[in-house]
């Protein structure tokens, strides 16, 4: 019965911004476009009090909490039953390539992504958009577009659907990461045994 939307990890401050959200969701409850007893956003990692001193600040302290760290199979189980998964870019244009870890594991999860923040054109929209498992929303009015379809789509159906590429998603798999890091060893290897 509640939409859960779940970010998982730290979050690094001046790098990223966790109050786009967090403002997207108070203009919601204020145009009511959202039902607050059928609504939950989760951050599961670290404490954070400057994220927790927003979260009050925008009276959002029944909707948004703050989890806790959990362990690693935990969180993996938790991202596959979240509804929407919470990416926060980083906000410096001049670092468009940066993404977390954290960024392959939901394309594991097979879950719906917002990535937040950032700049429209970075690499992660280009992966979310060529695998379809995920909107890039950079300001808090694209935030509130995305939300507010995700939110309907939800209460329509009782679920969030998840079109994304499967075959697309495997690319970006660890085991084909590793595949692809052994190659680069060997050649690398190689290079040095021949001394050329």
């Amino acid at each position: 019965d509640i939409f859960r939307i779940s970010y998982t990890g730290t979050i690094y401050a001046g790098k990223q911004d966790p109050t786009k959200i967090l403002r997207a969701l108070k203009r919601m409850l204020e145009e009511e476009e959202l039902d607050p007893s059928r609504f939950a956003l989760e951050f599961f990692g670290r404490y954070d009090s400057s994220l927790q001193k927003s979260i009050e600040e925008y009276g959002l302290a029944d909707l948004v909490e703050q989890k806790g760290t959990l362990p690693r199979a935990e969180v993996r189980k938790l991202q596959m039953s979240s509804h929407l998964l919470l990416l926060l870019q980083w906000e410096d244009p001049e670092e468009k390539g940066i993404f977390p870890l954290k960024f392959y594991e939901y394309l594991d999860s097979r879950r719906p992504i917002l990535a937040t923040g950032g700049v429209a054109s970075s690499e992660i929209a280009e992966i979310l958009k060529e695998t379809g498992t995920g909107s890039v929303a950079t300001d808090v009015d694209e935030i509130v577009n995305v939300l507010k379809r995700s939110f309907s789509s939800f209460v329509s159906n009782g679920a969030l659907g998840f079109h994304g590429d499967i075959c697309r998603i495997k690319e970006y798999s660890y085991l084909i990461a590793a595949e692809k890091l052994r190659e680069i060893l060997d050649r690398v290897a190689s290079f040095d045994a021949s001394g050329e």
